[in-house]
């Protein structure tokens, strides 16, 4: 009996790095259809009702069902979308680098953050925005503790070493250790 493990590795699957297609189940009619004939139902599906696009689709005799449409529609715009937010994002990375041939993760993080809070603002979507805005306050939170902490502990060296310089002053030993030593002098 296989494992799951040796069983995924059998099948392709989904990639975004690779970008190595899913295999596709036999009855997933429009994905199985080229390309540019997935590209033509998608265009002819953002302009018509699914009703319409299923009528479409049997006169060019393809045999399909509205609720297997209506998730091939939404999956391909969705990774439609997410072609052109990486595309998108690769040139402003480009940019970047261009500009400042360094380029580090905080930079890269700004450049993201714009880009999110841009695509919120353009798509009015108040969720997304206000989710980015969360995740700003956040990373501002945890830096501001952070340096709190930096300083506090600065503070605590500063503080002992004081202290070590002002033991030092008194040759090592301090008014109160040397009470110590006499009484107990005085009790042997």
């Amino acid at each position: 009996m296989k494992t799951k493990r040796q069983r995924a590795t059998e099948q392709p699957g989904d990639c975004l790095l690779s970008g190595t297609p899913r295999k596709q189940r036999p009855d997933a009619v429009l994905k199985n259809l080229p390309k540019k004939r997935q590209d033509e139902v998608a265009e002819f599906g953002r302009t018509h009702t699914l009703v319409k696009t299923v009528a479409w689709l049997e006169e060019g005799g393809v045999t399909i069902t509205v609720g297997p449409l209506s998730t091939f529609l939404a999956e391909y715009r969705v990774n439609h979308q997410l072609e052109r937010n990486a595309a998108v994002v690769q040139v402003l990375l480009l940019q970047e680098l261009k500009r400042d041939p360094r380029l580090t993760p905080e930079a890269m993080q700004r450049i993201g953050q714009s880009f999110f809070s841009g695509l919120a603002i353009e798509q009015e979507d108040a969720r997304v925005w206000d989710i980015t805005q969360q995740i700003e306050l956040k990373k501002g939170k945890l830096q501001l503790e952070g340096q709190k902490h930096r300083d506090e502990v600065k503070d605590r060296r500063a503080k002992i070493k004081r202290e070590r310089k002002a033991g030092k002053k008194g040759d090592g030993i301090s008014a109160e250790t040397l009470e110590q030593i006499e009484r107990e002098l005085k009790l042997m």
